[in-house]
């Protein structure tokens, strides 16, 4: 007893010796006025300097965007030097939620930008990752700025839409680094400048959207995704959360609001050889609009729309592994979905390298779609 009551006196002593020399635990604390939080970050190679562009994304009180940029033989160098440039208040990249990589610099410099963010107490892995098509980092990060408009603000918005609207799946800094890491290969979310149609006064001059998807080779980026097939990868590596598609229904168009969309693949072996992947493609679905004349309520007219459905999300699917096929690339991960379902015969028959047998695998589909709500008033009566 006598022991803890000498500890309990210690601890008061210390207390107030700290607080008399207005000392902390922390070395190095700021307050949060004296900081410019960094939001988003461009970063621009022209063979020579790394460029970035720091955005602070609209202020607490609405207040509007401030735009800072430096230059530096690599990124370390140009964000040191952007912490010591006299701006009033010290520039804090620990908040930093999104970065937007120009073409070139991820052509050259994408492995050492990636292990900047790894190894840096300044940055998190969490950070969204974006390649700028047909622009500069600077020029997207910077025409978005508007009085009350940022880059960050869209980027927020525009990695919250995709995946509703099958145009792409967000990826971070750490998700990047650890794909390349397993097999030098990444599915990086593009991003373009775009004019925004906001005549207002103080409005962006440009507005930032969806560019498919920027396909990573050998740790570099290697080249855009055909737009068609963006909407099949985003369903087969798993990233639809929902969506929306028109069929066709006994000569009428039927809107569907998806709710469910996923695929998988099996391998199909014979005599020890890997001879085809079967890819299983199940989708469910409400309906949102139909036009007058449709067969919604029907059994009948039921199965036609999920005909429909199935083959529509079948023909997205083939579109862009049969591109991945052409590319002589498995940036899709078809090789690991199947290692997964059978991976000691899988490694058995992909011993010779498979990278040898992807473009030339037989893919056979099997596609299923499912109508669950109709929301139709004849339903409802009965």
């Amino acid at each position: 007893m006598k022991r803890l009551a000498a500890a309990c006196a210690c601890c008061v002593m210390l207390a107030s010796l700290c607080a008399c020399s207005g000392t902390t635990i922390y070395s190095d604390r700021r307050e949060l006025e004296d900081l410019e939080l960094v939001r988003a970050v461009g970063i621009d190679f022209d063979g020579a300097m790394i460029t970035i562009t720091a955005d602070t994304g609209v202020g607490i009180g609405e207040s509007a965007p401030k735009i800072y940029r430096q230059k530096g033989p690599d990124l370390a160098a140009a964000i040191d030097l952007l912490k010591n440039e006299p701006v009033g208040k010290n520039t804090y990249f620990a908040h930093t939620e999104h970065i937007v990589i120009s073409e070139r610099a991820a052509v050259e410099r994408l492995g050492g930008i990636l292990d900047y963010v790894e190894r840096s107490p300044d940055m998190r892995l969490n950070i969204s990752l974006f390649i700028a098509r047909g622009c500069s980092a600077q020029e997207l990060i910077e025409g978005a700025a508007g009085e009350h408009s940022s880059a960050c603000g869209m980027l927020d918005c525009l990695k919250e839409g995709v995946q509703r609207t099958f145009e792409g799946r967000v990826c971070t800094c750490g998700e990047a680094a650890a794909s390349l890491a397993e097999s030098g290969r990444a599915l990086i979310m593009a991003v373009e400048s775009v004019p925004t149609g906001d005549l207002s006064e103080g409005a962006a001059k440009r507005a930032i959207a969806p560019a498919g998807f920027a396909v990573v080779e050998d740790g570099a980026f290697a080249g855009f995704m055909a737009p068609e097939e963006v909407r099949g990868a985003v369903i087969f590596i798993g990233a639809a959360k929902s969506g929306s598609v028109t069929v066709g229904s006994g000569g009428e168009s039927v809107s569907l609001g998806i709710t469910a969309s996923r695929a998988a693949a099996r391998p199909v072996f014979e005599g020890g050889e890997l001879i085809a992947a079967e890819i299983i493609i199940k989708t469910e679905a409400n309906v949102a609009g139909a036009a007058d004349g449709a067969d919604v309520s029907s059994k009948a007219g039921r199965e036609r729309i999920e005909e429909s459905l199935a083959a529509s999300q079948e023909a997205a699917v083939r579109a862009a592994l049969e591109g991945a096929q052409r590319a002589g690339s498995d940036y899709l991960g078809l090789g690991r979905k199947l290692e997964l379902r059978a991976p000691y015969r899988y490694r058995a028959a992909a011993a010779s390298g498979w990278d040898g047998i992807f473009p030339r695998l037989e893919l056979r589909y099997r596609s299923t779609a499912s109508v669950k709500r109709t929301y139709d008033v004849a339903d409802a009566a009965a």
